[in-house]
C-alpha cells in the first residue's frame, strides 16, 4: 500500500525515485522474510514428523 501511494506521489512530482525505490526495497525484504518464515515452518513440521516417527503416515505413504 505504501509503495502504491509513493508511486502516485512520484507521478504527481512530490517525491523522488529514491523514495519509491526505498519502499520497493522494503517490500521485497518483507516478502523474502515471509517466504523464509513459511519455509522454516514447513521444515519444522517435517522435523516434528521425523522425531515422532510418522513421516510416512503424514505423507500418506504405505509400505
Amino acid at each position: 500500500e505504501q509503495l502504491r501511494v509513493e508511486r502516485r506521489r512520484l507521478e504527481a512530482g512530490v517525491t523522488t525515485t529514491f523514495n519509491v525505490l526505498s519502499f520497493q526495497r522494503d517490500l521485497s525484504a518483507a516478502q523474502a522474510n515471509e517466504i523464509r518464515a513459511i519455509a522454516d515452518y514447513y521444515k519444522s513440521l517435517a522435523n516434528l514428523e521425523k522425531v515422532r516417527g510418522t513421516v510416512l503416515e503424514a505423507n500418506r505413504i504405505e509400505m
